[in-house]
């Protein structure tokens, strides 16, 4: 998960510029810097292209932390969180 962790935070920063305060799997959307739905969109775009995978958009907006969005990448993947493979 440490991998996927890392890629995904990385794409949170590029989308929110948000360096200054560490993104962890217990990060809340919301309190991220410069969160909006266009940002959440951007994200979801990005996420798709990286890791090749359809995220159900509904689903996705409810999803409130950075280890629930790890979570529905690896169902969408139908791999382990440590295992999603890169595209």
């Amino acid at each position: 998960m440490h991998d996927t962790l890392a890629g995904l935070t990385r794409l949170i920063v590029l989308v929110t510029r948000e360096q200054d305060r560490p993104i962890t799997a217990d990060s809340r959307f919301e309190a991220l810097g410069n969160w909006s739905s266009m940002t959440a969109l951007r994200l979801l775009t990005l996420i798709e292209q990286r890791w090749g995978i359809a995220l159900d958009l509904r689903e996705y907006f409810a999803i409130e932390t950075v280890g629930g969005l790890l979570d529905a990448i690896a169902r969408a993947s139908g791999a382990e969180p440590s295992l999603i493979p890169e595209h």
